[in-house]
């Protein structure tokens, strides 16, 4: 699927396809036949309705799959391995900052959180 829609050649006759209004009209008879309109009567055990659900995940899923075909997706950067010591690597200096309080109301034309003392943000 992740190779079909990084493919544009691929997605653009898929979208092509359908956009076609006999594909369109089966698509809807689809989704009007999907299980999950099926209402069950009676008395059923665990097993019976999570076969039922199964049932309705896997077919929203197909038809959802169908429609993403024409979809294009940007294929994901690729990592490089690299098998270096992490603890070999120099680590970010992270700045700790005080937890202020909820900002309460001021007068008009007063900011709402007074602004953070500069020795906070000083390097040590």
């Amino acid at each position: 699927m992740k190779d079909w829609r990084a493919n544009a050649d691929a997605v653009k006759s898929a979208a092509l396809t359908l956009q076609d209004p006999t594909l369109q009209a089966m698509m809807d008879i689809l989704r009007t036949e999907n299980p999950c309109h099926i209402v069950l009567m009676g008395r059923f055990s665990l097993e019976e309705r999570g076969i039922m659900q199964a049932r309705i995940e896997g077919y929203s899923m197909c038809l959802n799959n169908l429609e993403k075909l024409g979809q294009y997706e940007v294929p994901p950067e690729t990592l490089q391995e690299d098998f270096a010591d992490p603890l070999q690597h120099e680590q970010p200096k992270h700045v700790v900052r005080p937890i202020t309080p909820f900002p309460r109301p001021k007068a008009a034309g007063q900011p709402a959180v007074p602004p953070p003392p500069a020795e906070i943000f000083a390097e040590e």
